[in-house]
């Protein structure tokens, strides 16, 4: 049955605040649900990516620096890769 088993593979991402301006970084705390994790992240305005990277997590803190053509608003996903 679709949906009986329950969701154990949660990606925990925090970002601190709402709202950060050019020249700033915008920090990530990511909690995978598995050891040495592999996750794409991608800057996104609408159906467009204006950016994207691919990042072994290590534990550290991850840092995106906010560019002139993220104004007015864009969208941070991360996707785990098994």
């Amino acid at each position: 049955m679709l949906g009986a088993v329950p969701n154990n593979y949660t990606l925990t991402v925090d970002i601190p605040k709402k709202t950060y301006k050019e020249g700033e970084e915008i920090p990530l705390n990511i909690v995978p649900y598995q050891r040495d994790a592999r996750v794409v992240v991608t800057i996104e305005r609408g159906q467009y990516i204006i950016d994207s990277f691919l990042k072994k997590l290590d534990g550290t803190q991850l840092k995106i620096p906010v560019k002139k053509g993220y104004a007015p608003n864009v969208i941070i996903n991360v996707m785990m890769l098994q």
